[in-house]
């Protein structure tokens, strides 16, 4: 499981944005921090924002000459979203 961010540079830092997850941006001073700051500020979105909801598909693409970089969901908090979107569409 996975989605994309947006990560471009905007001023001294990195912004970052999910297109397909509302509200969910960070920054960095290094395009390394930033990515790892996507990962941080992504899985918390999830857990906090869409547990027990049913998860936004990802429609946008991954393309790093772009700005655009895949980023992973943990795997534990994706097994236990996808169990909870499960329990929703099947009470």
């Amino acid at each position: 499981m996975n989605y994309t961010a947006r990560i471009y540079k905007d001023g001294d830092a990195y912004s970052v944005e999910f297109p397909d997850l509302d509200g969910c941006f960070t920054q960095g001073d290094t395009l390394e921090e930033a990515l790892t700051n996507a990962k941080e500020a992504m899985d918390l979105t999830l857990e906090d924002v869409f547990d027990g909801k049913p998860l936004p598909e990802c429609k946008t693409f991954a393309n790093e000459k772009k700005g655009f970089y895949q980023i992973d969901v943990d795997p534990e908090l994706a097994k236990v979203l996808q169990m909870t979107a499960v329990r929703v569409k099947n009470p």
